[in-house]
């Protein structure tokens, strides 16, 4: 009775209360810790420290090293594996849809794709990434074609906002310039640095998004799909019409964000 007293008199102490949250797991800090009661919801979601290590605010230091969010890669790992500077295990890994745990396990996608799932809101990286760009482009015997979409935080709002999942997810599924072929996430400046600066050069941008959902693909009269584009395409078409069935809008961003688009395309000479 005297150490269950003492305990419960340890949890009632807000400052100490903060210190035992620091050093719980982040799935427990996510989502246990937060059920309990009324007061340690509201003292989790107050905590800028507790939001900013859950990836939810941004850190403060914009200057410090850049560091993917442990909690979507475990979740994403196909988004983040591609990042060979941080996993060069990986760096002839496709992009493969079908490892998300919501297509591995169909039963948790309703739980995955609702609006107010915690995921979207998490930022990608911290510091934050101020900007993502969607570059698709095709080529044919009849001629070429491309589609980019780039988001980017307005000046004033860099550094107290950024890319956040929910936004990559759905430029790489819902969006059309993702494409479904050669996809690929380049990030920051690892790997794929002539694609990005071959992008920069040709498309004139002012500023090299953080981010690059990139796709490419070429055919012939004689072309068809391989396995693995004919699985990337149906996974892409699942979760579009899973949109659909639960009525589900694509987010719609803040003014804090621009968004510009632009579309190509030709014959050859």
């Amino acid at each position: 009775m005297h150490s269950s007293f003492a305990a419960q008199r340890a949890l009632a102490i807000t400052e100490l209360r903060e210190l035992i949250f620091r050093h719980l797991d982040w799935r427990t800090l996510l989502t246990s810790a937060q059920r309990v009661c009324r007061a340690w919801n509201t003292q989790i979601q107050d905590s800028s420290f507790l939001q900013e290590s859950l990836f939810l605010l941004p850190v403060k230091n914009t200057q410090a090293e850049k560091t993917l969010n442990p909690i979507l890669m475990e979740v994403f790992p196909a988004f983040f594996h591609q990042n060979t500077d941080v996993f060069p295990q990986h760096k002839d890994d496709e992009l493969i849809l079908t490892d998300m745990d919501l297509m591995k396990n169909p039963a948790k996608k309703p739980a995955y794709l609702r609006p107010e799932a915690s995921w979207r809101r998490m930022l990608v990286q911290q510091p934050p990434a101020s900007g993502i760009a969607a570059i698709g482009a095709s080529c044919s015997p009849f001629g070429y074609g491309g589609h980019q979409v780039v988001l980017q935080i307005k000046e004033d709002r860099k550094g107290k906002d950024g890319v956040r999942m929910g936004m990559l997810f759905e430029l790489l599924v819902l969006d059309e310039a993702s494409g479904n072929s050669g996809l690929e996430i380049l990030w920051w400046n690892q790997g794929g640095v002539r694609k990005r600066l071959v992008w920069m050069m040709e498309r004139e941008a002012t500023e090299d998004p953080d981010i690059m959902v990139h796709s490419a693909s070429s055919s012939t009269c004689t072309d068809t799909d391989s396995d693995f584009e004919s699985e990337q395409r149906d996974t892409i078409e699942t979760i579009r019409g899973d949109y659909r069935s639960m009525g589900l809008q694509g987010e719609v961003l803040g003014g804090q964000w621009e968004r510009t688009v632009e579309t190509w395309q030709g014959m050859w000479d």
